[in-house]
């Protein structure tokens, strides 16, 4: 199963560090670049996607729940 958990490129800017991240070095804008690149790929590919606009135990616990479901 293919889960995609879309979160929105303000919440990763503000979560993320971008040390570990050699495609956005130097410009962070690039992700929204990146992410209006990908976005129909990876919901074309999802088997289940998951808005990721709460908090981290909220999001480990649907997935969760989908991947119970779902086995």
């Amino acid at each position: 199963k293919i889960i995609f958990i879309d979160t929105p490129c303000e919440k990763i800017l503000a979560n993320s560090s971008l040390l570990g991240r050699p495609l956005l070095l130097g410009d962070k804008n690039k992700i929204y670049d990146l992410y209006n690149d990908r976005y129909e790929k990876y919901k074309k590919s999802a088997d289940y996607i998951y808005i990721n606009d709460k908090d981290i135990n909220s999001a480990v616990e649907e997935i969760s729940k989908y991947i119970i479901k779902n086995k």
